[in-house]
């Protein structure tokens, strides 16, 4: 039996990719006043390899950049560039936004004063 290729990948992203018990951890999500509690995958390394602009920010101050992956049937929409979401309570700016063959990839970024959020 041949195998369509795009079931397939839309079968392995919920079963491996957003499967809690494989790479995603469960989060709580809130985006334009709905919440979530969903799989996401946070990808903090896939950020430090983005190309970053000169630092202007105060001394003290960290730049912190997340990379989020959704599945868009867990939310089922779209965030927008621009807009704020939180993730168990620490707000990001969201810098990028892609929809990956049903796959929400967004490049978040935060200013902390602690390193990290």
């Amino acid at each position: 039996m041949r195998r369509n290729f795009k079931a397939q990948l839309d079968r392995d992203r919920k079963r491996v990719f957003h499967n809690s018990r494989e790479f995603a951890e469960i989060r709580e999500i809130e985006y334009d006043g709905d919440y979530y509690k969903i799989p996401v995958v946070l990808d903090y390394e896939a950020a430090k390899d983005r190309k970053k602009p000169s630092s202007d920010h105060a001394e003290g101050i960290f730049l912190v950049d997340l990379v989020v992956y959704i599945d868009l049937d867990d939310i089922n929409r779209i965030p927008r560039k621009g807009n704020q979401i939180s993730i168990d309570g620490d707000l990001y700016n969201i810098v990028t936004v892609e929809n990956r063959h049903g796959e929400i990839v967004l490049n978040l970024e935060a200013f902390t004063e602690f390193g990290g959020v």
